[in-house]
């Protein structure tokens, strides 16, 4: 553990950078060969990079904080960047979760497989720890689709668990996100169990 490299990071405007990075990952037409160990799964594709760009947002998220507060620069240099609302896009349409039922979406990025669910696990822990640090985090989800996601998983995920396909750590980052986004805030707990008696 290097404590001062986090700081580091964030003085060289490291959170843009790889915002930056974790863009064009998403929309690139990159065709990738897939070769070595930290390239598996990103064959034809930037999907290797976007997994490697997301645990490392996971891993400056999750830095334990010093003196200097650095966790809460690098998270609020990341929403700056709008970490958040890409997050919440992409595991929106990769549910197909819209607002409107009759319609489908056109865009889903990520392949149905194992590092498809690590890097919605990932997504869903980044939402987490950044509720988790700062309550006005947490209120400002309560207008997002984070709710109806979370509740697209628990009914979709239980079934699953026995594939080995890596769904019950999908779960866990599930039930973290539940916890740390949704309870101890009146109103996301409200449009939880509203959300949920519709279905």
């Amino acid at each position: 553990y290097a404590p001062k490299l986090a700081k580091k990071f964030y003085d060289l405007t490291g959170p843009h950078l790889l915002m930056t990075f974790l863009f064009w990952s998403f929309q690139t037409d990159f065709s990738g060969h897939g070769n070595g160990v930290l390239a598996t799964g990103g064959r034809g594709s930037a999907r290797a990079q976007c997994r490697l760009a997301l645990r490392v947002i996971r891993a400056l998220c999750s830095e334990t904080d010093s003196l200097d507060g650095i966790k809460d620069h690098l998270i609020t240099s990341f929403l700056q960047e709008g970490v958040m609302e890409l997050l919440l896009l992409t595991l929106a349409n990769v549910n197909n979760i819209t607002d409107n039922k009759d319609k489908v979406n056109d865009f889903v990025y990520i392949e149905d497989d194992q590092i498809d669910l690590e890097m919605q696990e990932d997504m869903l822990v980044i939402i987490s720890l950044i509720c988790e640090s700062d309550p006005a985090h947490k209120e400002a989800c309560v207008e997002t689709k984070l709710v109806k996601i979370i509740i697209h998983y628990l009914r979709d995920l239980p079934g699953k668990v026995v594939s080995g396909l890596r769904c019950d750590q999908l779960l866990l980052g599930v039930l973290d996100c539940l916890f740390n986004s949704i309870l101890g805030n009146e109103a996301a707990e409200d449009k939880f169990l509203a959300l949920e008696g519709k279905g």
